[in-house]
């Protein structure tokens, strides 16, 4: 136990006197691999786009998962209370718990309780398969108080020089929005600034169009989960419901406060789920008002819970009011200088911005679904899942009947918009676990776990119900009916079946709905592919 409370001395005055940076981190993370006789430790840490990592100086800064299964373990760290133990395969995390006496574990993960966000962790990879000793817990219920110190010190250092860049766009923000074309991006660059300086971790700046009575640009500060299916969801959510607070808060030019987002009455279902899944859990939503003019709303959330105290509420409706200046700055400009020549290079450049955004590598750059790669690595890892716990699994292929004729008729640049909506429809059929991604041409896969034959046939029954009642449009004025023929397959867990030939099975099946006329579908059975 001495050396137990030695090591921590060391850590605590390591965490007090170093100037924290990655380097000291380096070799606390070797302080720790040398005391606890581990393979490997591992510091995970928020920035503004990703989670970042630094490992021990034997190990390097890979710590062997991707964003997807570091974001697994964060938020089961979060749900647990701080510590679980995992495995990891292929870089897939698998067999998460968190109790700390089950076998067969090789990693462990940590939560670092830092202010920041929920996001910071310590995982080691130790010889623990038959649970992870006693000592090393009580070590680590010591260890956690400096770690935590000296994590705070390194965010805020490091942060310290992004966030003057981003307090300048704001003191700007007048000059920056009349200056610029691009409405979104100089938003975006706002809402990051804004979440710099009043520390919430998700900023939206919605701006209402009072002919209409609608949102128009919606724009979201950058941070870890904007790229991710996650943000999307986010995005095609509030395109799709009338969210209340925001709409409150235009009506009645009053701030509306959240102080639960998971369980706000006035709040859709869809919408609390998802602030659930996000782990948000306090929220405002603030009118950006000029006079009596609704100019849109600041949207703000954040994962600790907040009490709103009435000076908070008061510098937070300040924000709000600057940006209101800035907004109509940019309108009294816009109608001085437009011309018709200056709308259409605006247009231009717009679409050109539209068309260069960055992608993720496993992001189908068309539709903004997961594509082809993505989606053949979920079902590898989702049929090894239900073998090792003998659940169902069942994939679905979906094809566009006649879409070339579409392409013929309308051209190639409608059939990409059909594709673009027809995608936008697949992800809000998706149940929670679900995933749907472009497997190629008009080809998309829904993945569907926990799901027999029986039950996959009726989630494609009710997605082509879907589209058949959706009114697809090719150009402003108009709208077209289209259907899809779907091939379901179940994965035979017995069979020791490959990945391939599950995928294989549905194409066969979507080649019979075809066959038979489309708009159906069709499911194939494991002795389909022996006959």
């Amino acid at each position: 136990m001495k050396q137990a409370f030695d090591a921590v001395r060391q850590l605590a005055k390591m965490a007090v006197e170093s100037d924290a940076t990655k380097d000291d981190l380096t070799r606390i993370a070797d302080t720790l691999r040398d005391f606890l006789d581990v393979t490997r430790v591992h510091f995970v840490y928020a920035e503004d786009r990703d989670w970042a990592a630094c490992g021990d100086s034997q190990s390097g800064d890979d710590v062997g998962t991707g964003r997807t299964g570091l974001w697994l373990v964060q938020q089961q760290a979060q749900i647990h209370g701080g510590l679980v133990a995992f495995n990891m395969r292929d870089r897939r995390v698998e067999d998460l718990t968190s109790d700390p006496q089950a076998e067969g574990r090789q990693y462990i993960a940590l939560k670092i309780p830092t202010l920041e966000s929920p996001a910071e962790m310590l995982i080691m990879q130790g010889p623990w398969e038959n649970g992870i000793d006693a000592q090393v817990l009580k070590f680590l219920d010591l260890a956690l108080p400096p770690l935590t110190f000296f994590m705070e010190r390194m965010l805020n250092a490091s942060r310290g020089c992004r966030e003057r860049e981003q307090l300048k766009t704001l003191a700007n923000a007048a000059a920056v929005l009349t200056q610029s074309e691009d409405t979104e991006s100089v938003l975006e660059d706002l809402a990051t600034a804004i979440s710099s300086c009043i520390d919430y971790e998700a900023v939206t700046l919605d701006l209402w169009d009072e002919a209409s009575e609608k949102f128009t640009v919606r724009a979201m500060n950058r941070f870890r989960w904007q790229d991710t299916s996650l943000g999307h969801e986010w995005q095609d959510l509030m395109a799709s419901i009338a969210y209340v607070p925001a709409l409150e808060a235009i009506r009645t030019r009053q701030t509306f406060l959240s102080l639960d987002l998971q369980n706000q009455e006035l709040i859709p279902e869809v919408a609390r789920k998802f602030f659930r899944w996000a782990m948000l859990r306090s929220g405002a939503e603030i009118p950006i008002t000029f006079g009596d003019e609704a100019l849109g709303t600041m949207g703000l959330a954040s994962f600790r819970v907040r009490a709103f105290p009435p000076e908070e509420v008061e510098f937070l409706e300040g924000i709000a009011a600057q940006v209101a200046v800035a907004l109509k700055a940019r309108q009294m400009y816009k109608a001085l200088a437009e011309s018709e020549k200056q709308l259409r290079e605006y247009s231009e450049k717009l679409q050109e911005s539209m068309e260069v955004q960055h992608r993720l590598a496993r992001t189908d750059a068309l539709t903004g679904i997961p594509n082809r790669r993505y989606v053949e690595e979920v079902v590898e890892g989702e049929c090894a899942r239900a073998v090792r716990h003998d659940t169902h699994l069942s994939v679905a292929m979906v094809d566009m009947d006649m879409f070339k004729g579409v392409n013929d008729r309308y051209g190639h640049n409608a059939g990409d918009d059909l594709l673009v909506q027809l995608a936008r429809l697949a992800r809000r059929s998706c149940r929670r676990g679900d995933v749907v991604g472009r497997y190629g041409g008009d080809e998309f896969l829904f993945i569907l776990p926990e799901t027999d034959l029986r039950a996959a046939r009726r989630f494609g029954e009710r997605f082509r119900s879907k589209v058949e009642k959706q009114k697809f449009y090719v150009s402003s004025r108009r709208s077209i009916k289209m259907r899809t023929s779907l091939g379901v397959a179940t994965f035979d867990t017995s069979s020791g079946e490959k990945v391939a030939d599950l995928i294989a099975r549905a194409d066969a099946a979507l080649y019979e709905a075809k066959s038979a006329g489309g708009n159906t579908t069709c499911p194939r059975i494991a002795a389909d592919v022996a006959a």
